[in-house]
C-alpha cells in the first residue's frame, strides 16, 4: 500500500512545470546564461522560443541566438539586413525563416521578408 505522503509526493512530481529547452543549461542543450545581443536580456527568461541566426555559418556561436521579435524590429527599423554581431549579410531565406518563426509565436505585425524586398 502506498502511504499518503508517497502519494502526495508522486502527485506533486507529476505536476511539475517543464522548463522550455532554451532555459536549460548549455551543457543540457539549452541556452543557459546566453543573453540576446539586442535586448541584453537572458534568453532563458523569455517565454518565447529564441530564433537562431548563425553569425558565421557553419560555425555555431553564442551570437547565433536572438529574441525573434527584437531581431525583427531591429532589422525592419534599420532597413539594413546584416547580422547584428558578425555583420554578415542576411539572405531573403533568413528573413523568410524569421517570419515563419514569428508566425509560430503568433506575431503577425512584422514582416521581415517584405521589408527586405
Amino acid at each position: 500500500r502506498m502511504l499518503a505522503a508517497e502519494r502526495l509526493n508522486n502527485q506533486s512530481s507529476s505536476r511539475r512545470i517543464r522548463m522550455p529547452w532554451w532555459a536549460n543549461p548549455v551543457a543540457d542543450g539549452g541556452l543557459g546564461d546566453i543573453v540576446d545581443p539586442i535586448t541584453l536580456e537572458p534568453l532563458a527568461a523569455s517565454d518565447a522560443a529564441p530564433f537562431e541566426l548563425p553569425a558565421s555559418p557553419p560555425l555555431k556561436t553564442t551570437s547565433d541566438w536572438f529574441d525573434a521579435r527584437a531581431l525583427a524590429a531591429y532589422l525592419v527599423a534599420r532597413g539594413c539586413f546584416v547580422h547584428p554581431i558578425s555583420r554578415r549579410e542576411i539572405s531573403a531565406a533568413d528573413c523568410a525563416r524569421l517570419d515563419a518563426h514569428l508566425r509560430a509565436l503568433g506575431e503577425r505585425r512584422i514582416c521581415v521578408a517584405a521589408a527586405y524586398e
